[in-house]
């Protein structure tokens, strides 16, 4: 298990960013806020957010249309977390991007998070 992954961050108060965070249950778990719940993208990323985010009242997240709270998005290989691979980052972040400019802290995303 690599000791550090690169991810991408998606706070619900700014935009998404690349970034590496440490590859441990407790960091990930207070990177969203509490237990983690992983929601496969595709067969190698995930979304990692905080399970019980709707029950807390968590808000939207503008990157993310919905999800609610902090979350990132790191790649999967098996059980183990790792790096988002190359490709996936490009496509990923610039949808994330492309989100929060049209759903961001000026915006409802109410409207599409259902």
């Amino acid at each position: 298990m690599a000791e550090r992954i690169q991810v991408i961050m998606c706070p619900v108060d700014r935009p998404p960013y690349v970034t590496n965070i440490s590859n441990t249950l407790e960091n990930m778990q207070r990177t969203v806020g509490g237990y983690i719940e992983t929601v496969t993208l595709d067969g190698c990323s995930a979304v990692i957010c905080n399970e019980e985010g709707r029950l807390l009242g968590l808000p939207d997240n503008p990157s993310l249309p919905g999800y609610v709270g902090d979350c990132f998005i790191c790649g999967y290989e098996g059980d183990e977390f790792t790096d988002i691979q190359e490709i996936d980052k490009k496509v990923i972040w610039f949808l994330c991007k492309d989100n929060y400019k049209h759903y961001g802290k000026n915006h409802d995303s109410a409207a599409v998070s259902g």
